[in-house]
């Protein structure tokens, strides 16, 4: 291999591997956008399924405040758990579960609101 060969090959690895390292980048921080993105769907589902259950809770229509858990709407069938031990699984890190997750309920005028309470 004579010298222009070698500095032809070696300029040609240099571009290949900026290619290769912006590629990997970018690819992961998509991944973490969308993490993001369905997490905040899932919180959103919560939220709705939470107005649902309240909406049928004589509690907070009595309080007119009521603190519930993701896991009370597993367990009253209004969110359908991700495994079979009934957990709601964080989309951003499956090892961690949402089922400790805290949601306010309030009833005013007849309307049920609800508000994800994150601990973070």
């Amino acid at each position: 291999m004579n010298k222009r060969t070698g500095i032809l090959f070696l300029i040609v690895a240099s571009i290949l591997g900026v290619i290769t390292f912006s590629t990997i980048i970018g690819t992961s921080n998509a991944f973490k956008d969308n993490d993001k993105k369905t997490y905040e769907t899932t919180l959103n589902i919560i939220t709705k399924q939470a107005e649902l259950y309240g909406a049928k809770s004589e509690a907070l229509k009595n309080d007119g405040n009521l603190v519930i858990t993701v896991n009370d709407l597993v367990d009253a069938g209004y969110l359908v758990s991700d495994n079979d031990k009934g957990e709601i699984l964080d989309p951003r890190n499956e090892n961690i579960t949402l089922n400790g997750l805290k949601v306010k309920l309030s009833y005013e005028n007849e309307e049920v609101k609800a508000e994800v309470i994150e601990d973070n």
